[in-house]
């Protein structure tokens, strides 16, 4: 198994149950601006509400539900690792233990500042 399917596993294992089993309606009628006539903006009828509800962001240039999606991903799986990293007393080998290790690990910017030199490189590092 790749590092990379590792974690992506090991971030799912992480999530909390209900988080995996929400679900939502394919149509929102709340989003459906029923003044503006369908044969004439159907944009606007069909994305008014959510329009009116949804403004875009000051410091976004653009937003919309994928945009928002995206967001929110970031912001649950930022919690999940910062979780995990808080965690001292995880078993160990346990999912909550390897990625919180990982994470601590990555997010350790002191320890990157006094290894890191300005003038070395990686491969300065690895063959020395």
């Amino acid at each position: 198994m790749s590092s990379r399917s590792l974690v992506f596993v090991l971030l799912l294992a992480a999530l909390p149950a209900h988080a995996r089993t929400v679900q939502t309606k394919p149509i929102e009628p709340a989003n459906i601006d029923t003044s503006i006539k369908p044969n004439v903006d159907f944009y606007g009828y069909a994305n008014g509400g959510w329009l009116k509800t949804n403004p875009i962001p000051e410091d976004k240039t653009d937003w919309g539900g994928f945009t928002e999606l995206f967001e929110n991903n970031v912001a649950t799986l930022h919690a999940i690792l910062d979780d995990a990293a808080a965690q001292k007393n995880a078993a160990k080998g346990s999912p909550e233990q390897l990625v919180g290790d990982l994470y601590a690990s990555a997010m350790d910017s002191a320890r990157a500042d006094a290894e890191w030199s300005p003038g070395r490189t990686r491969m300065s590092a690895t063959s020395a």
